[in-house]
């Protein structure tokens, strides 16, 4: 394990194991109905959920970009799932206007993404580095925007061997 300057050590991540698989015992509750898991790779947190990349996998139902869900009706999902996906986008505040306003009054905006003090590997695909904070933040002001509002309902570290990440949930008003 590599310490940098003798603080906490850097966790590398295990290959095998992917990160919508660690988070899916805790996050799969709220991604009941219809929803997306924005980004899915090769794995989505339920079956049932629609997946949407950019390029083609066997978990693929839907190739596009997931900065434009301009193609779905507003109000019309019980849920969108992330894992480590934000990070990756310049301007995640717009996406999350977006996602919100296809989220239906009730539904769960769900987010698994790496802690900017726990993954500290450089990345150069990273834009950004999220806390639960920054990213509460973000959701919040991206909700008011539209008129709506938004409750936090779970949050949790997920810290531990190959752990650097935390969930966050927020259920849609209005």
């Amino acid at each position: 394990m590599i310490r940098a300057n003798g603080d906490e050590p850097i966790l590398r991540k295990e290959p095998n194991v992917s990160e919508t698989a660690k988070c899916r015992d805790r996050l799969a509750k709220y991604c009941v109905g219809r929803g997306l898991d924005m980004g899915c790779g090769d794995e989505k947190i339920v079956p049932s959920a629609t997946g949407v990349d950019w390029r083609k996998t066997t978990a693929v139902d839907v190739v596009a970009s997931v900065e434009d869900v301009t193609w779905l009706e507003d109000k019309s999902l019980d849920y969108i799932f992330s894992s480590h996906l934000l990070e990756h986008l310049p301007y995640p505040w717009r996406t999350l206007r977006l996602w919100l306003s296809k989220l239906t009054d009730g539904g769960y905006l769900v987010l698994y993404l790496p802690h900017r003090d726990r993954y500290r590997e450089w990345n150069a695909e990273h834009f950004w580095n999220p806390s639960a904070d920054i990213v509460t933040g973000m959701i919040e002001e991206a909700a008011g925007t539209s008129g709506r509002s938004v409750t936090v309902v779970h949050e949790a570290l997920d810290w531990g061997h190959d752990r650097y990440s935390f969930d966050l949930v927020v259920q849609v008003r209005g």
